[in-house]
């Protein structure tokens, strides 16, 4: 998707809702969740997001009320570790930093993974989900121009197409001139007009406002 239309707060709250709402588990697994994974390029990273984002923004406000009650962890580092919530579930903050053999051993019900995944990473984190028939979910605006996905949102419908019956959505800033019920959002025409303006290439207008992935092949745009 374009930058800056919600993509990753949409998906924190999904989080969340997913890790205290115990009525939709039945729904969701055969099994009750103990365990989610939410990764981010790096520590640093996780660590602001929780504590300017996360914390302020869309953890319930009680950190002691028995249903949607938590707690942060860290790690000797001060690093965010993990959010355990009173629900039971445990949310583990992962990176891309980190080797692939980091992430293996574990079975996972839900996996969020904020910016876009380096590929290598993908096998290893599908194979943490298999015994729990659990959830995927990616949010990112499409800079490394990685081929897998590429051919995951922009080949949808032919052969070379990935993931197909996935749930997929590519959103362009002009998507979100409104909320759902109407109302009008900070995403005004002219506004959209001036990022365009302000992208140095054609390449940044496709990505960063068109949500698009974009291969660069001389004078060739995909």
């Amino acid at each position: 998707a374009a930058n800056q239309v919600s993509k990753s707060s949409t998906m924190i709250r999904k989080c969340i809702h997913w890790s205290t709402e115990k009525d939709l588990w039945p729904r969701l697994w055969k099994t009750a969740p103990r365990q989610f994974w939410y990764l981010y390029p790096n520590a640093d990273f996780a660590t602001s997001e929780v504590e300017n984002k996360w914390v302020p923004e869309f953890l319930p406000k009680n950190p002691e009320d028995a249903k949607y009650g938590w707690e942060l962890r860290y790690k000797p580092n001060k690093k965010i570790e993990y959010i355990q919530f009173k629900s039971g579930v445990r949310v583990y903050f992962k990176t891309y930093e980190q080797d692939v053999h980091a992430l293996q051993g574990s079975s996972v019900h839900a996996i969020f993974a904020d910016e876009e995944l380096p590929e290598s990473l993908f096998s290893e984190l599908n194979f943490r989900l298999a015994a729990t028939a659990g959830y995927y979910h990616g949010a990112f605006t499409a800079t490394r121009a990685q081929e897998f996905w590429r051919e995951a949102m922009e080949e949808v419908g032919t052969p070379i197409e990935r993931f197909k019956g996935a749930w997929k959505k590519q959103v362009s800033l002009f998507d979100c001139t409104f909320y759902e019920d109407g109302t009008p959002s900070p995403w005004t025409e002219d506004k959209i007009r001036d990022v365009i303006a302000s992208c140095k290439d054609q390449n940044e207008v496709l990505r960063r406002v068109y949500g698009r992935f974009v291969r660069s092949d001389g004078r060739r745009y995909v």
